[in-house]
């Protein structure tokens, strides 16, 4: 009989957190509103007054320990509310000055690592004005320029909008963006910043060549020098995050606890006293950051350390979760836009889980697990090292789970996607890690010496070739991520309120109770995704997507999607609409707007073909056919005029283009479908146009492939030159359906399209304002649902 794991104590919130916790919120909503100083005095001393109050009350009540946290988070409060104000303050004088002088006026440093490509490069950049304003910015240049360089430019400057990324960018300290048109590279600058940024140039230029990095050499570079783009360059950011483990190639704490492992074992071996060997580890590991081009999750943890090592030179226990949130305060309040950055978010969340669910988390795991019967017949040797591994596989799971549920109410608004391989991933990943990161900073510490460094070069990517081949297996599953499309706030109250009852009630489980919950949470689940799989309703749905298309056709076990969006959006909206798996995918043309969410649905939707128009398969980009390939194993199928895909009592017919496409990828040769549904009484017929305007419409037209429809999705997003009023007549749709983005530069839909359907009796309805579209076949006519509520445009 097996012997249950005991339950863990319950452990305290240290009020360093909780300050930490009201900190951000303040500066956030400081921050993203772009709340100045003085405008932040009233509220203060409101706040400060009511924090008083309920402390005296607290104290009265004979409760001096919340007399005491009352008064200490409304300081913290009003502290945060202060730094940010004068942070808000001086980031619009800044933006202000960029607007009244010309970018060209302006010195600008690198300060993130550029990525991009094909003629545009991104970054973010810090502008000094000739005034003595300062201001960070995203730069985007035709050339890449490295982390550390400063340099000048012909450009211009637009400031960040009131849109959400706007207030993203501003919560960040980025008061806009300058469009570089020229640019001259004055090179890294001086002191100490200079010669680490030199030196990592050296390290990474023996890493990488010019036209990019294998997978191991990439991963040696992320975890070695923190530079991320490598990995995006060699195709593995996909892999990482459909693994859960984009933390690997993101500098944080982990690195820098196996960089100070690697510091302690070399100063362990000299006469160094205790104070002066804290020191040197200090000094060593702040380097290591610097040199990784101090993101705020490693300089959390390199404070973090700092307040470790003085509380060992005082003689004092250290709290792990005390000190970490203590330094993530102190860096809270004097660099506010640390409540912007989402890597900041990411890694105090994932402390904070381990810190008060981590021992909770391996307990659940350990019920599941259960204590196996020790193996017979095996060498002690093997048998230790078997429970060893076990150990270690099991605090990775529980680790991963904690942090994975922490951090959801960030992660899915971020990426709309949540890993379910990320556990059982991050078993085999963490026991590479190490060694990768260890060899890595050795070989990058010998890239000054010619003789020394391809050997240890070699030896480092022995364990990152062992780590890129489990992210390809891993990653080369069906299915690795689960697209979620849900609020943001309510996903976040959901969390905390969910944290907060785990902390009170602190339960004690059993293996047969969890076994039992996991199995109905499993067959809820598996119920809902046969339903929607196997015996969804007869529907076309025009996605919203943004400006771009993708609409969904299915019945039943089988389903459509023709064109694929401009963005992840497209991976969200098939999610909210209930959809795993696509039997075919119809790209009507390769404007980047119907098929650059292509590569979104890899690891998260099964696709069975991919078709193209006739002649389109060898106008494709590599990078295009590779997505391609990725999905359904294969390359794309062309389709020729009269071609027919048939998706359950749907007929989808190719009408357009007649010929095989020569040498151009426009609108005038956009697939277009003629859509008939004629089953059991119920009706249908649809004609799915991509960006075909009204020139081929009349063509087709007058070729008598298609006549009186019910549903029309409108070609080229509403544009002017969509439809004309005689066609509008001939078609005489019940409902039009314009796929378009909110605020779109081009005005799309139109007015002259949307008077001209308008005029022919049908009912016009625009993503932008009803959200998804849906339609299905009725008796009588078409019956139409929306997102958001049917609604007319004018």
């Amino acid at each position: 009989m097996s012997r249950q794991a005991p339950l863990p104590p319950r452990p305290a919130v240290p009020l360093s957190l909780l300050c930490l916790v009201v900190a951000i919120v303040v500066e956030r909503c400081a921050l993203g509103s772009g709340t100045a100083a003085g405008e932040i005095l009233v509220p203060g001393c409101l706040t400060l007054g009511l924090g008083a109050v309920v402390a005296f009350a607290c104290r009265r009540a004979g409760a001096a320990g919340f007399a005491q946290a009352a008064a200490t988070v409304t300081v913290a409060a009003l502290a945060a509310g202060i730094s940010a104000g004068v942070f808000s303050a001086r980031l619009s004088d800044a933006t202000s000055a960029l607007l009244a002088s010309p970018v060209s006026a302006w010195e600008l440093e690198m300060v993130s690592d550029m990525s991009g490509g094909d003629g545009t490069w991104r970054g973010r950049a810090r502008a000094k004005g000739p005034a003595g304003h300062e201001a960070l910015v995203w730069a985007t240049s035709p050339v890449r320029v490295g982390r550390g360089h400063r340099f000048s430019c012909v450009g211009r400057f637009t400031p960040a909008g009131e849109d959400e990324w706007g207030r993203s960018s501003r919560m960040q300290g980025v008061c806009g963006t300058v469009r570089a048109i020229r640019v001259e590279d004055r090179g890294l600058g001086g002191g100490l910043s200079g010669v680490l940024m030199g030196f990592r140039k050296e390290a990474l230029a023996a890493l990488l060549c010019e036209d990019g990095a294998d997978a191991p050499r990439a991963v040696l570079a992320g975890v070695a020098c923190g530079f991320s783009p490598a990995a995006r360059e060699a195709g593995l950011d996909r892999e990482f995050a459909a693994c859960g483990a984009s933390h690997l190639v993101a500098v944080s704490g982990s690195h820098l606890v196996l960089i100070g492992a690697m510091a302690e074992g070399a100063l362990s071996r000299t006469r160094m006293r205790k104070m002066a060997r804290l020191v040197a580890h200090a000094a060593f590991t702040g380097l290591f950051v610097l040199f990784c081009g101090a993101p705020p999750s490693a300089v959390r943890a390199w404070v973090m350390s700092l307040a470790s090592s003085g509380s060992e030179l005082a003689g004092r226990r250290g709290h792990g979760l005390s000190s970490a949130a203590a330094a993530g305060l102190v860096m809270a309040l004097l660099q506010p836009t640390c409540a912007g950055e989402l890597g900041f978010l990411l890694s105090m969340s994932c402390v904070a889980a381990i810190g008060l669910f981590g021992a909770y988390a391996k307990h659940v795991v350990l019920v599941i697990a259960g204590t196996p019967a020790a193996p017979r017949r095996l060498p002690p040797a093997v048998r230790s090292a078997l429970r060893s591994l076990r150990r270690s596989s099991l605090d990775a799971i529980s680790l991963t789970l904690a942090c994975q549920t922490a951090t959801v109410a960030l992660t899915v608004p971020a990426f709309g996607t949540i890993s379910v391989v990320a556990p059982a991933a991050n078993v085999p990943l963490s026991l590479l890690f190490a060694p990768t990161v260890c060899a890595g900073a050795l070989a990058v510490a010998a890239a000054p010496i010619p003789w020394l460094r391809p050997i240890l070069l070699g030896i480092a990517e022995l364990p990152a070739k062992a780590l890129v081949c489990v992210l390809k297996a891993v990653s080369s599953l069906p299915v690795t991520s689960v697209c979620v499309d849900v609020d943001a706030g309510a996903l976040l109250a959901a969390t905390v309120a969910a944290g907060v009852a785990l902390l009170i009630f602190w339960p004690r489980v059993s293996r047969r109770g969890l076994l039992g919950a996991c199995a109905a949470a499993l067959l809820v689940l598996g119920a809902g995704d046969v339903r929607w799989r196997y015996f969804a309703p007869a529907r076309i749905c025009v996605m919203d997507v943004g400006q771009a298309d993708a609409i969904l056709v299915s019945d039943s076990a089988s389903t459509l999607m023709v064109d694929a969006g401009l963005d992840d959006r497209v991976a969200a909206a098939l999610s909210r609409n209930h959809v795993r798996h696509l039997d075919a995918v119809v790209l009507t043309h390769l404007d980047e707007d119907h098929v650059g969410g292509l590569d979104d649905l890899v690891g998260v939707c099964s696709v069975g073909e991919v078709y193209v128009a006739g002649g389109v398969a060898k106008l494709m980009g590599e990078e295009l056919t590779s997505t391609v390939e990725r999905l359904c194993g294969h390359g794309p199928c062309e389709l020729a005029y009269e071609d027919i895909i048939s998706c359950g009592g749907f007929t989808s017919r190719v009408v357009w283009p007649r010929q095989p496409v020569e040498g151009s990828d426009g609108n005038a040769d956009s697939v277009v479908l003629s859509v008939l549904y004629d089953v059991g009484g119920r009706s249908l017929s649809a004609l799915l146009t991509g960006d075909a305007e009204k020139e081929q419409t009349g063509e087709i037209l007058a070729a008598g492939d298609v006549g009186d429809i019910d549903l029309l999705k409108v070609g080229h997003h509403g544009s002017a030159v969509s439809v004309s009023a005689e066609q509008a007549q001939a078609l005489s749709p019940e409902v039009s359906v314009a796929s378009a983005g909110k605020n779109n530069r081009y005005g799309h839909p139109r007015a002259e399209c949307v008077d001209a359907l308008e005029s022919a009796g049908s009912r016009f309805l625009c993503t932008i304002d009803a959200g998804d579209v849906v339609v299905y076949p009725g008796a009588s006519g078409p019956r139409v649902s929306t997102q958001r509520g049917a609604s007319i445009s004018d």
